[in-house]
């Protein structure tokens, strides 16, 4: 579609239109008869210009139109409240006091270079600049007092500027896929701050301001250079999951099996010991080269089916193929899964058991073996594991098996 009819102008009392995918190239003077739209999607377009007054405009899309600056006559919707360009070639605008009630701005995947100038926006809450080259978080944005939300992912940057510090509002901070290689200390005075996502950057280290952060909830610090577990993030009572996925950290204090006790999801590649040289870990752990070799780890038992040995010349494997599944027959590993652990530990080695999560098919092939070597009940041997790795649950079926191996090992009672 190229053209609207006429007839729209008599839709009155219309609020919301999508005219996406199509191929219009302005937004027709006839849609001005629509004064109660106060949403508009004109996304993949060929849109340069506008044509209409539409008083009540709250939301405009006009993402993916191959845009190089704002259509003509953007400037008259002074009512919006989103604007959605995502997909563009618009690098720069000079928004001047144009929309004095802007609370939401998507501007992803437009080639910007530096961080817009956008202190006439006062009233902006929500700022979006995902997938694009910007290479620093400048001064200017101490401006932006009401920002709750900022979004940077997948950029080229590099600095913080210290003047972060003024957004005390800012509810969300995603900033991975960078190249940030630390955080400035004054990041510790974004009070309002939620969810913290600095995943996939060069971090060496998170300063100790961070544990001033009384609000924070989520913090996603995998795949940096950290090197320990920072101690400030331990310490916040209001925190729900950490991730610490693919740094350089070999050992976690015993504050963090304490926070997983507490239902503080911590997501790591590190394995737990359950007993001495037998660790449960999930599939990352039998990746995690440096954490293997730190715990002298020598043989690696896999129970799963969708993976193969990662180092196969490093360690001794064995694998065996099961699925979680309640239909799963898993008892019939069990005497060679638990041999396969004792002629390891017998030779003064050390077994990493994993399988993808490290919460049922590893765990009950661990729990099988706790019942036979120590001599306990299954739930004996459940509440022992579930003590060391809080997320251990084997699924109800291999439960039911290893109930019947409590007996054939410990006898009827």
């Amino acid at each position: 579609m190229k053209a609207l009819d006429n007839t729209i102008s008599t839709l009155s009392n219309l609020t919301s239109l999508s005219l996406a995918f199509n191929k219009f190239t302005s937004i027709p003077g006839a849609m001005s008869g629509l004064s109660l739209l106060t949403s508009l999607d004109m996304s993949n377009n060929m849109i340069n210009s506008i044509q209409c007054n539409l008083p009540s405009l709250q939301k405009l899309r006009i993402s993916s139109n191959n845009l190089a600056s704002l259509p003509v006559g953007i400037t008259a919707l002074t009512n919006l409240e989103e604007i959605d360009i995502d997909g563009n070639k618009i690098n720069a605008i000079q928004f001047g006091a144009c929309f004095p009630k802007l609370k939401t701005l998507k501007w992803v995947n437009n080639g910007l270079t530096t961080f817009p100038n956008l202190a006439d926006i006062t009233s902006l809450q929500s700022l979006s600049l995902r997938q694009n080259s910007i290479t620093v978080i400048p001064e200017t944005i101490s401006t932006l007092h009401n920002l709750s939300s900022l979004e940077l992912q997948d950029n080229h940057v590099h600095t913080i500027h210290p003047s972060i510090s003024s957004l005390t509002n800012l509810r969300v901070l995603y900033i991975s896929y960078n190249s940030i290689t630390q955080l400035p200390p004054q990041i510790g005075n974004l009070s309002s701050l939620e969810h913290l996502d600095i995943s996939f950057n060069k971090l060496i280290g998170i300063p100790p301001e961070l544990g001033n952060l009384t609000n924070l909830r989520f913090c996603m610090l995998s795949n940096n250079e950290i090197a320990s577990v920072p101690p400030e993030i331990i310490g916040l009572s209001s925190i729900q999951g950490i991730s610490l996925m693919d740094n350089k950290i070999t050992y976690f204090p015993p504050e963090i099996l304490h926070l997983r006790k507490n239902k503080v999801h911590v997501d790591s590649c590190l394995p737990d010991l359950i007993l001495n040289g037998l660790y449960l870990g999930n599939m990352d752990s039998s990746k995690y080269l440096e954490g293997l070799r730190y715990r002298k780890i020598t043989h690696i038992l896999m129970v799963l089916k969708e993976m193969d040995p990662v180092f196969p010349k490093e360690f001794i494997y064995k694998k065996i193929s099961v699925q979680d599944e309640v239909g799963e027959t898993i008892s019939q590993f069990f005497e060679e899964a638990t041999d396969f652990i004792d002629e390891a530990l017998s030779k003064g080695g050390a077994v990493l058991v994993h399988c993808a999560q490290g919460v049922s098919r590893s765990a009950s092939i661990v729990i099988a073996y706790i019942i036979k070597s120590q001599k306990m009940t299954f739930k004996e041997a459940l509440l022992f594991v579930q003590n060391l790795r809080p997320e251990v649950s084997p699924n109800p079926g291999f439960s039911s098996q290893l109930i019947k191996w409590e007996k054939a090992i410990l006898g009827e009672k």
